[in-house]
């Protein structure tokens, strides 16, 4: 593609962001620009080129919880503008936990961090669903992944190179609201939980610790997918479902307006948190270089700051052992994904 622009899901291009110059290019998005169906914002990317998202969502006088909800749901169903990668960049594939700009605000100084120390553009890229980003993994479409450990697993059995995780370990919880009667796992019989994918590390966790109670979806109770993580929290806020499976940090990481309203019960499964990974086909220096970068990141002022605010505590290698520990897991995401036979036995 020649700079213009397209539909199409946001895993075809980077998150937000365009190539230098694109808009100038399409005769389509000045128009959508000039009728305001579309938003310029400034870009921290390598460019400095424009983000773009549409802006034609009407909110009215709605609350800002129901702002919120409507603002978690993923770009690529809001927005469906995305750009060509450029052909000298790295992609970094950032699992659909959270809305796209939400994970740009994440991740950004990791991106940023790597590309400076490399010397080399780093774009970065997510996938409208789980779906569509385990696709990703197993046709390697990006030089860079961060993803869940049973997504991390499968990717380190297709080419991919576990790099690192964060020092913390991952929770998971139910989350209620305060005001619920629901004080125990038990007690989600016959309620509607919340959950961001049916592949989601958390949902499966959640499934395992409802089943080891007698208990199975849909006879004992019912599931509901919403766009991301942040959106079925909010929808238990709302009163809109009665519990969401989650990890302990991304209900830290909510709104205050959304967080007072919920309260937790642990499902007692801890886990490795999100992985980082690099495909062997950039080559063992290019790896190295990346490794080294990574290994910088923590102790720089923008790592500090991401770490106090994310809670992730640093980085920390990835023990194979601990993937292993999640085969059961990841066996159970291709089957449900319809893949049977991406992941040996």
């Amino acid at each position: 593609m020649r700079g213009g622009w397209r539909r199409g899901a946001l895993n075809t291009g980077p998150i937000g962001a365009c190539g230098k110059g694109a808009p100038a290019r399409s005769d389509g998005l000045r128009r959508a620009w000039a009728e305001g169906r579309i938003a310029p914002r400034l870009s921290r990317r390598y460019d400095r080129g424009p983000v773009f998202a549409r802006s034609d969502w009407k909110l009215g006088s709605m609350s800002s919880l129901r702002r919120r909800l409507l603002k978690a749901i993923p770009l690529a169903a809001v927005a469906s503008i995305a750009f060509a990668r450029r052909p000298d960049e790295l992609s970094l594939g950032i699992v659909p936990l959270n809305s796209a700009i939400a994970l740009l605000n994440t991740h950004q100084p990791i991106r940023l961090h790597v590309a400076e120390r490399l010397g080399h553009p780093v774009g970065m890229y997510t996938a409208p669903d789980f779906r569509s980003f385990l696709l990703d993994i197993i046709g390697a479409r990006h030089d860079l992944l961060i993803a869940p450990p049973h997504f991390a697993l499968i990717a380190s059995e297709g080419g991919y190179v576990p790099l690192v995780t964060y020092s913390s370990a991952v929770e998971l919880i139910a989350i209620v609201r305060t005001d619920s009667d629901i004080d125990s796992l038990a007690g989600l019989a016959g309620r509607t939980i919340a959950v961001s994918s049916r592949l989601a590390f958390a949902t499966l966790a959640g499934e395992k610790a409802m089943l080891d109670l007698g208990l199975s979806e849909p006879g004992h109770y019912r599931m509901q997918e919403y766009a991301t993580a942040g959106a079925a929290m909010t929808a238990v806020a709302l009163g809109k479902a009665d519990a969401c499976f989650s990890a302990a940090h991304a209900l830290r990481q909510m709104p205050d307006d959304v967080r007072v309203r919920l309260a937790s019960i642990p499902l007692s499964y801890w886990t490795i948190n999100i992985v980082m990974l690099a495909h062997s086909r950039l080559g063992e220096g290019v790896i190295s270089g990346i490794r080294a970068a990574l290994a910088t990141f923590p102790g720089s002022v923008e790592g500090r700051a991401f770490f106090e605010r994310t809670g992730f505590g640093g980085f920390r290698p990835v023990d194979r052992a601990e993937l292993e520990g999640v085969r059961s897991l990841a066996r159970l995401t291709v089957m449900r994904a319809g893949l049977e036979g991406v992941l040996p036995q």
